[in-house]
């Protein structure tokens, strides 16, 4: 993923729930290990069992890469039960609650020393944080977690709903690599843009898209055709 966004350490993806952060997200990962990438998700809206619920409606199965190519950090299972310690998993990693982000960090790097290599790493959201830190705490860890990428040469993608403290929004789409925005037009088709990526000039145009198949690509080809994914046929064409 770093060959599709070079440079980018931690990439912001902010918009309205259920406009689709979540599918663009799986979108992102497929391609990964699809690369042979190693892959950290942290599971901070709901459990991993029903983020692989939703990524198997989109032909994403993470439950064929969980513990050898994927790891989950569950946020929330334990949070919202009396149960101190999750049942143990090479593939899941669990964080006692919400308020708990040096945990939500140590998991981090626990998961990416157990799967080795450089992982991308995919955070969804950020927006219940907010609600159990200040934001000059979660400032300060938005700051670890890019700077721990940017020496393992990896790429993040942290989601973020409309709604958080504007303030803290801004500063944090200030402090990421780049910036990619989701909007519901009034007839509630969706539509995406990159606001900024830092070092590439990029186009300010609302492109539409829609969940339900590969979409990746919509914002890459309005920053740069040859950064473009190709799909299964046009990949087949070329190699003839």
């Amino acid at each position: 993923m770093t060959e599709r966004f070079p440079g980018v350490s931690g990439l912001l993806l902010k918009g309205p729930p259920g406009v689709g952060k979540l599918e663009w997200s799986l979108e992102l990962i497929k391609h990964s290990l699809k690369e042979g990438k190693k892959v950290v998700m942290v599971c901070v809206d709901y459990p991993p069992e029903a983020i692989k619920e939703r990524a198997l409606k989109f032909d994403v199965n993470l439950g064929e890469h969980e513990g050898k190519d994927l790891v989950f950090i569950d946020c929330v299972t334990l949070s919202l039960s009396n149960v101190r310690e999750g049942t143990p998993s090479r593939g899941t990693l669990y964080v006692t609650s919400l308020s708990n982000i040096e945990g939500i960090g140590m998991s981090i790097s626990k998961a990416a020393n157990r799967l080795g290599g450089s992982p991308d790493l995919f955070f969804y959201s950020l927006s219940p944080l907010f609600l159990h830190n200040s934001s000059s705490v979660l400032m300060k860890f938005f700051q670890i977690v890019t700077s721990k990428l940017r020496s393992w040469r990896g790429f993040g993608v942290f989601a973020l709903h409309d709604g958080a403290q504007e303030g803290a929004r801004d500063t944090l789409a200030m402090m990421a690599d780049g910036v990619i925005e989701m909007r519901f037009k009034p007839n509630l088709q969706r539509e995406m843009r990159i606001h900024h990526i830092k070092g590439v000039t990029t186009s300010p145009k609302w492109v539409q898209f829609d969940t339900g198949g590969e979409f990746l690509d919509v914002v890459l080809t309005e920053r740069s055709p040859g950064l473009e994914f190709l799909s299964e046929r046009e990949a087949a064409d070329e190699s003839l």
